[in-house]
């Protein structure tokens, strides 16, 4: 469960090597006994009894002149005496072991049963025995065991008369694998079993713990925590099946999680393989791309600009931005644009060396101002480079363009209604002409869908590409929100008629909304060179039931079954669901110093496009050009904004303190920006009721304000440092005036919970996510030409271990 701090040196290969597995008479670990046996590692199976099915797997691998063997061991784990015996039994008939899994493991009730106390008929503990047997079995007895197995592993020993050499000590080299078998129960509230959830959620802090021993000693503690597994502590006990909702809870079969488990043992960490979200804070309605052994993603960016991001990557973990599709201020003149509207939802696509892409732009959403969404594309050969745009006869919204590798025929395809007086949403095609924007024939009806239909919940979202034999048309329904999910529709011909698959909706986490990650939908596939197939789409990340980092971009697997995609092996998305080839995610804390740099770095956006210049740099920092907007305003304030993208991290930027006196109008600071309706902001400025110069905080939520000063004295340092810190459930912010930069310093001033940064007031939209923002302003007046702007000195970023859970509980 915890990230190794160093791998070890030598890869872990199962083949060969003996393993020691508690519990391994029935269920989870009965199943990874047998993948290890398949995968010719020998197996000592711990157990008080053996279900038939394991009796029949150690009969058929019992041979001693053949390998991999198994044998039995009886075990009470509640015994000490009776674990090492076992060590022991393994020594004498191995020589050795390398992977222990302490895997025994009982539910309450019927052992332990804290609403029926020890001597009651319903609890198996005594009155008098001063002890849980549950804890015994699932907590106490794992942790004698790896406390057993590496004081073998660090001091080897034999047994007497044994045929075996003394085994090498356990090394980098020489690496070793201890798998525990946690559980979601120690991740969420359990009341009707509160002492197996400790029990569990203590497995977890102990496997945590012991992190280190991988990067020194070569052994590494992982574990796997299930949801509800396919086993008979489940089906053969009916009084626990009544506590289970059919509807909602989804069984994980036994392999499932020995798959798991092995990946534990041999993979170089989990946290190896991609992990979700592939690109955090808000990046939604990913479109993938694949060119060569590169990977391109656009994502929306709604009243930022530049507009259209798009980023690169070569492994589908690491994601750099690369560019912006629209970099023309007279062409993306987001002028007033309210917040939620401006550049949505992109295609992109590639054709003859030619990028294309798509998108609408929203100006506003009142309807009465009948300024419909119209489609467009531009195209680029470079990315860099892009044409003028070129407008879609039909309207509509989320279009993307289908290039036809059978006919060379270019298709449009979009959400949209079929004509401006019945307004039926739906997805619509025609074939079209790429230079002039017209529909070549019949403007179609392509699919609406699986759902009802209603302003909320709208086929839109269409991709459409050729696989085989067939055209797919890959939608995405029910809104945004908790609705929001993938589906899919083929046919013989690019203009239909189109047939649903059987296996809709392909994505769908609302049908478990316990889970994290909701809203899963819009997705893209994309295949990679080696034949395997990818679904991008976005998702948020619930905390405590609001989503403050907003809307991400997430991965998952593609399978093709009878020429229908099944995602993620149709179970609902995690995040401690990882996949795909073995690559390590890059983490690098932002850092920009001002006074050595001569420009903004891609990952700084201004709120809607800019009338003029916005951002001075020179060898004295960073200045911007204030102007009577500010962060409230629906406008273009100086403020220059990054990306939230992590739950749990530390933002601070440090301005030089100024000579001249600022008055109770002229503000420079940081921000925990949302909308204009919704952010928070520290900042200096004059003193609003008495002399000299404040720190101030102002919060403004659903178009109210209110400002805290803070006097700031005397400064013992010519630069003041604003420190944003962001955390799951909750933002602060404070300031540091030592010369130090030290967090410790910090003087707080502000506390607010972070779904604050999550929702939209009635009546308003957003469709972002949370940004941290420098700003300079008159507010309401012309900054007076006498005053010196402060400058901005540098930004930096420290991330925290975000160790967000698979179930929203909180």
């Amino acid at each position: 469960m915890a990230a190794p701090t160093d791998s070890t040196s030598v890869p872990f290969d199962i083949s060969g090597k003996t393993a020691i597995i508690t519990g391994a008479g029935s269920g989870i670990n009965l199943a990874f006994a047998a993948i290890l046996l398949s995968r010719k590692c020998n197996v000592v199976f711990s157990d008080l009894s053996l279900r038939s099915e394991a009796e029949q797997l150690i009969a058929k691998h019992s041979d001693q002149n053949q390998t991999p063997r198994a044998v039995f061991v009886k075990t009470d784990v509640t015994s000490w005496p009776e674990l090492s015996q076992m060590f022991d039994a393994a020594l004498s008939e191995f020589g050795d072991f390398d992977l222990v899994v302490p895997g025994a493991g009982v539910y309450e009730p019927h052992w332990s049963n804290f609403w029926h106390p020890p001597g009651s008929l319903e609890s198996k503990d005594p009155i008098d025995s001063g002890h849980y047997a549950l804890l015994d079995i699932n907590l106490t007895h794992p942790i004698r065991v790896t406390q057993l197995a590496l004081s073998h592993w660090t001091h080897p020993r034999v047994i007497p008369n044994s045929a075996y050499p003394t085994p090498a000590k356990v090394s980098p080299s020489n690496p070793k694998r201890i798998v525990h078998i946690s559980s979601v129960a120690g991740q969420m509230p359990n009341f009707n079993a509160p002492i197996y959830g400790a029990s569990k959620f203590a497995i977890s802090g102990f496997v945590r713990s012991l992190a280190p021993l991988d990067g020194g000693l070569g052994v590494r503690v992982t574990a796997v925590a299930p949801g509800i597994v396919r086993t008979p502590l489940w089906t053969e006990h009916p009084e626990k099946m009544v506590y289970l909702d059919q509807e909602q809870d989804g069984w994980v079969t036994p392999e499932e999680v020995a798959e798991a488990m092995l990946r534990c043992a041999e993979e170089e960490g989990v946290s190896g393989a991609i992990k979700n979200p592939i690109i955090s804070g808000w990046n939604p309605d990913p479109a993938i791309l694949r060119v060569g052994d590169e990977y391109l993603l656009a994502v929306s960016s709604f009243e930022y600009f530049p507009g259209t991001p798009i980023y690169k990557s070569k492994d589908l973990q690491n994601w750099d931005l690369f560019t912006h599709a629209q970099t023309n201020p007279k062409f993306n003149n987001l002028y007033g644009t309210p917040t939620g509207a401006g550049v949505w939802a992109p295609g992109l696509s590639l054709k003859n060396g030619m990028y294309y892409l798509t998108s609408v732009t929203r100006w506003t959403y009142d309807p009465t101002a009948r300024v419909w969404a119209r489609a467009y594309w531009s195209s680029s050969k470079d990315l860099i480079h892009w044409s003028d745009p070129v407008w879609a006869e039909p309207w509509g919204i989320d279009p993307s363009l289908f290039h036809d590798p059978k006919t060379g025929a270019d298709y449009l395809v979009l959400m949209s209604p079929n004509n401006n007086v019945q307004k039926l949403w739906g997805i619509y095609g025609c074939q079209i002409n790429l230079v002039s924007g017209n529909c070549i024939g019949d403007y179609v009806s392509l699919w609406n869908g699986t759902i009802p239909q209603n302003s909320g919940t709208r086929a839109e979202g269409p991709k459409m590409f050729y696989k085989d034999k067939y055209y797919y048309l890959l939608i995405a329904e029910g809104g945004t929100d908790v609705l929001h999910r993938a589906t899919i529709a083929r046919s013989t011909s690019p203009e239909g008629p189109f047939t649903p698959a059987p296996n809709n909706p392909l994505m769908y986490n609302g049908a478990y909304p316990n889970l994290t990650v909701q809203s899963t939908g819009h997705a893209t596939f994309v295949e990679s060179p080696s034949g395997d197939w990818y679904a991008s789409f976005l998702a948020r990340r619930n905390i405590n039931g609001s989503s403050p980092l907003g809307r991400e971009t997430f991965l998952t697997t593609v399978d093709w079954d009878d020429g229908w995609p099944i995602l993620n092996s149709g179970k609902p998305i995690t995040l401690s669901k990882s996949f795909g080839s073995n690559v390590t995610r890059k983490t690098s804390p932002y850092s920009i110093d001002f006074d050595t740099t001569t420009a903004l770095d891609k990952s700084w956006y201004t709120l809607r496009t800019p009338y003029g210049k916005i951002v001075e740099i020179d060898k004295s920092g960073l200045s911007l050009v204030p102007n009577v907007f500010s962060l409230n305003d629906r406008d273009v304030p100086a403020a220059i904004l990054r990306k939230q993208h992590s739950l749990n991290m530390t933002f601070t930027a440090t301005i030089e303190i100024p000579e001249t006196q600022l008055t109770s109008l002229t503000s420079i600071g940081v921000s925990s920006y949302l909308s204009e309706f919704s952010h928070y902001d520290i900042g200096l400025r004059g003193c609003a009721n008495s002399t000299g110069m404040c720190v101030y905080t102002a919060y403004s939520y659903n178009a109210t304000t209110i400002v805290h000063d803070h006097p700031l004295g005397t400064p013992s340092s010519s630069h003041l440092t604003f420190v944003i810190r962001a955390e799951p459930l909750k933002y602060s912010l404070g300031f540091i005036s030592s010369q130090t930069l030290d967090i410790k310093n910090t003087t707080w001033l502000l506390e607010y919970p972070s779904s604050n940064l999550a929702f939209a007031p009635t009546n308003w939209f957003v469709f972002s996510g949370p940004m941290f923002a420098l700003f300079a302003s008159g507010n309401g007046n012309p900054w007076p030409w006498d005053i010196h702007v402060p400058r901005f000195i540098g930004v930096k970023e420290k991330l925290h271990v975000e160790d967000i859970p698979d179930y929203d509980i909180w």
